[in-house]
């Protein structure tokens, strides 16, 4: 069977073939079989297969949530559409302060008119006609990071490192540091968006120092996220693909 998650970024992507390959059994597939072999368009964008025993999972980066509605309209549709074999789709997104109901709302519009009724974080069962008149059932889930509080990924990842008592402070100073300095350096931190992002990055550079410049799918490597049980808590339901 084929499974596809959807996420925004490269770096999300990056996280969750990281996570699922090291806690539930998936191996990086070097050639996507027919029929899902995405070329990404640019550089920001990513699609890379794995395998476990007969199954397939689809990780795709779509290149930033604008993106989203293009990239599924050109690629995730038609593959629908046109594989029978699909078992579970999902999408993560970072919630932002965006309200659950409008995320919801937005996903929905993206998957129309395939989905309807779905709920953020829960499985929810799916009927619809392929290319040939087939009805095909597709199991297919929202996530909508993180599941409690206003943020993104990056909020996820610190609350993760900041399950150790010890870097916990380092996390606090490092979100402290960004807060302080954010007025002086609006230029780059003009957003929220944006002081979260450094607020990891400055505990990162804290942490390992001798790998501040590193690629970041590097620094996302190096880390046992398997560990977590913040991790845990929020991918537990990608777990089920």
């Amino acid at each position: 069977m084929i499974n596809i998650i959807l996420c925004e970024g490269k770096t999300d992507a990056i996280l969750l073939s990281y996570y699922l390959c090291k806690t539930a059994g998936w191996t990086v597939l070097k050639k996507a079989p027919k029929g899902i072999d995405i070329k990404p368009k640019n550089q920001n964008q990513s699609a890379f297969c794995y395998q476990r025993e007969n199954d397939i999972l689809l990780i795709c980066g779509v290149g930033g949530v604008t993106n989203f509605q293009k990239f599924i309209q050109d690629h995730i549709i038609q593959i629908m559409k046109n594989q029978r074999n699909i078992s579970k789709v999902a999408i993560m997104v970072d919630r932002d302060d965006k309200a659950e109901n409008d995320l919801l709302n937005e996903i929905e519009q993206l998957f129309s008119p395939l989905l309807d009724n779905i709920a953020s974080n829960h499985w929810s069962h799916h009927t619809y006609m392929d290319a040939f008149e087939y009805e095909v059932s597709v199991d297919f889930l929202p996530l909508i990071i993180p599941q409690a509080q206003v943020g993104a990924l990056e909020t996820v990842l610190l609350n993760a490192i900041a399950e150790d008592p010890y870097d916990e402070k380092i996390v606090t100073q490092s979100q402290k540091f960004v807060n302080k300095i954010a007025p002086v350096a609006d230029k780059y931190l003009h957003t929220r968006r944006m002081r979260l992002k450094a607020e990891l990055s400055v505990t990162w550079a804290i942490q390992s120092p001798d790998k501040a410049f590193v690629f970041i799918d590097e620094q996302l490597q190096s880390i046992p996220w398997e560990n977590s049980q913040t991790l845990r808590e929020c991918f537990t339901k990608l777990l089920e693909i």
